[in-house]
């Protein structure tokens, strides 16, 4: 799925789709970091839309892991990751303004996820 498609396909309230333009790398890194990843039954309220992101954008710095580079190394709007979970699969709950958003995402698999990152890259 496209960043363009995922736009069309999904609301999610308070998105500032000016801010996505730029973000179809960004947006492929997402989906390709969320592969894989298991789905929980409910919500993980341990972590909200702009930890995940993130944990994208340095999973060795967000976990404890060293490592002398980062998974993706430009800046990934808030808007975008929550577009590429819902792409991935998982389910969104918002509350309150503006894009804060939670996700079914397994801890343990984000973690899990984190290092195999970590270690691929290095």
């Amino acid at each position: 799925m496209t960043l363009n498609q995922a736009v069309k396909k999904f609301t999610v309230a308070g998105l500032d789709v000016s801010a996505l333009e730029g973000q179809e790398k960004a947006f492929q890194n997402c989906l390709s970091f969320l592969d894989g990843i298991e789905k929980t039954r409910l919500q993980n309220r341990r972590r909200g839309s702009y930890g995940y992101k993130h944990i994208v954008e340095n999973p060795s710095g967000n976990f404890g892991i060293r490592s002398s580079q980062d998974f993706y190394t430009g800046y990934i709007y808030e808007g975008t990751f929550i577009l590429a979970a819902l792409a991935s699969g998982f389910t969104m709950q918002q509350s309150g303004r503006g894009l804060k958003a939670t996700f079914n995402i397994s801890e343990r698999g984000l973690r899990r996820r984190a290092i195999e990152i970590t270690n691929s890259a290095s």
